[in-house]
């Protein structure tokens, strides 16, 4: 989700709409968004920043890039608007450059059923992997919640998934 830190610009925007405040760029979103952090040069601030965190594993690090190009690739199949007109590029080099740009002419709509079967077989994922391994992504933030998330899965789901298995 990193990749799209750079579609805060909404933020803006709609705060602009509300209050009715004028700026000279009334739409960050559609500037910014898929150019600052979509990729290769914040695939690399993200990994000195994960570095900068105290991650030093390789292992880690690779799997960083990876999910970092594996977002960008996903976006490239299937985040356009509702027109199939409203195709979203790849700037590969942004904001440094627009020399490796990127789109593909058959990109589904973001809010197609590639992109909802798949954020669901995600999250069932992810929560298969809370109940057999103790730890939910909610330990990210806060580790006391987490174990209740774990403890409340465990005691519903824990019949269809064996803890401590790998997976």
């Amino acid at each position: 989700m990193v990749p799209d830190l750079d579609g805060l610009g909404v933020v803006v925007d709609v705060f602009q709409r509300v209050t009715g405040a004028t700026a000279r760029d009334p739409s960050w979103y559609e500037h910014f968004h898929h150019s600052l952090l979509h990729g290769l040069p914040g695939a690399v601030l993200y990994l000195i920043l994960t570095i900068a965190c105290g991650t030093r594993s390789p292992r880690v690090l690779g799997l960083v890039l990876i999910s970092y190009h594996f977002h960008l690739i996903c976006d490239l199949a299937g985040s356009r608007g509702p027109s199939p007109l409203e195709l979203w590029p790849i700037h590969y080099l942004a904001p440094l450059s627009h020399a490796w740009s990127f789109m593909w002419p058959h990109q589904w709509p973001l809010n197609a059923w590639p992109n909802t079967v798949f954020t669901a077989a995600l999250i069932l994922w992810s929560l298969g992997r809370a109940v057999r391994n103790g730890s939910s992504p909610v330990s990210i933030f806060n580790p006391h919640a987490d174990t209740a998330v774990v403890s409340a899965l465990r005691a519903r789901w824990s019949r269809y998934v064996r803890p401590g298995t790998a997976g």
